[in-house]
C-alpha cells in the first residue's frame, strides 16, 4: 500500500467510517506499514478517541503523536483537539472512569463506555448542561495499572 494511494478520498473515508479506534490502535504497531501511512493512521485514532469523550488515553496518544510526527500534516488539527479538550475540562467536573479498554477485558470495558458516555450525555441533557466530563483510562484487566491509573485520575485529572 503506498502513501500516494492512501491520501486518496476513498482511504481517508475508510479510516473514518469504518476502522474503530482499536482497529487503528492494532494497524499502528505493523512494521510492513509505510510510515506516512502510520502518521495517518494514528491521526484518525487520536480523532477517534476524541470524538467518543475526553479521554485520558486519547490526550496520551495526541501528546505522543505531536512529539513522533511534529510536522506532520495533521499536527495542528491535533493540537487544536489537545486546545479544545483542555478548554472543555475548565469549569466542568470530572467523573473518573477506570475501565479494561485492551486486554482480556477488553469487550466489556467497551460496553462500559457506551454506558458511561449515554449516562454522561443523558445527565447533561436532563441538567440543561454540558458541565460533566468523563475521563476514562485503559486498566488493560490489570491491578498494577489499575492503581497507576487511578493515581493519575486523581493528580493530573483532579477527579473527585
Amino acid at each position: 500500500m503506498g502513501s500516494t494511494r492512501f491520501r486518496s478520498p476513498t482511504s481517508r473515508r475508510f479510516c473514518e467510517k469504518v476502522l474503530t479506534a482499536d482497529e487503528l490502535d492494532a494497524l499502528i504497531p505493523r512494521s510492513d506499514l509505510h510510515p506516512r501511512i502510520v502518521e495517518v493512521l494514528a491521526y484518525f485514532e487520536i480523532v477517534k478517541l476524541f470524538d467518543a469523550a475526553p479521554a485520558c488515553a486519547a490526550r496520551e496518544k495526541a501528546e505522543r503523536y505531536l512529539k513522533t510526527y511534529e510536522r506532520a500534516p495533521h499536527a495542528a488539527s491535533v493540537k487544536e483537539y489537545l486546545n479544545r479538550a483542555g478548554d472543555q475540562q475548565r469549569g466542568q467536573v470530572q467523573i473518573g472512569l477506570l475501565i479494561p479498554l485492551s486486554g482480556y477485558d477488553a469487550d466489556i470495558g467497551k460496553q462500559i463506555v457506551t454506558g458511561g458516555a449515554a449516562c454522561i450525555r443523558l445527565v447533561c441533557r436532563r441538567i440543561g448542561s454540558g458541565s460533566l466530563n468523563l475521563v476514562m483510562c485503559d486498566t488493560r484487566g490489570n491491578m498494577i495499572e489499575t492503581a497507576k491509573k487511578t493515581k493519575e485520575l486523581l493528580n493530573e485529572h483532579h477527579v473527585p
